[in-house]
C-alpha cells in the first residue's frame, strides 16, 4: 500500500521486450496456432516455481526454458519490477 508504488513500471516492460521475443518465437514455432505473446512467455516462466512448489517436484514447465533464460531474463525482470514498482 505504498503511495509511491506503481502497478506496471516501464523498466520491466522494456526488459520484457528485450528478453522475451526470442523465447516467444521459439515457443510459437513449437506450438503452431498458440499465438503466444511476450507476456504469455513470462507467465509460463512463472508457472515453473509455482507449480514446482505445489507438487513438491520439478514442474514440466521448467523444461521449456534454459537456466540462462531464467537467470538472465526472468530473474532480472522480477528484480526490475520489484525495484521500480514497490516505491
Amino acid at each position: 500500500m505504498c503511495p509511491n508504488s506503481i502497478e506496471a513500471d516501464e523498466e520491466s516492460k522494456t526488459w520484457l521486450k528485450i528478453f522475451a521475443p526470442s523465447l516467444t518465437e521459439r515457443l510459437n514455432s513449437a506450438a503452431p496456432g498458440a499465438h503466444l505473446k511476450n507476456k504469455d512467455v513470462h507467465n509460463l516462466m512463472s508457472l515453473c516455481p509455482f507449480h514446482s512448489q505445489v507438487t513438491m517436484a520439478p514442474s514440466p514447465f521448467c523444461g521449456l526454458f534454459s537456466e540462462d533464460e531464467f537467470s538472465e531474463g526472468y530473474e532480472y525482470h522480477a528484480d526490475l519490477s520489484k525495484f521500480y514498482s514497490n516505491g
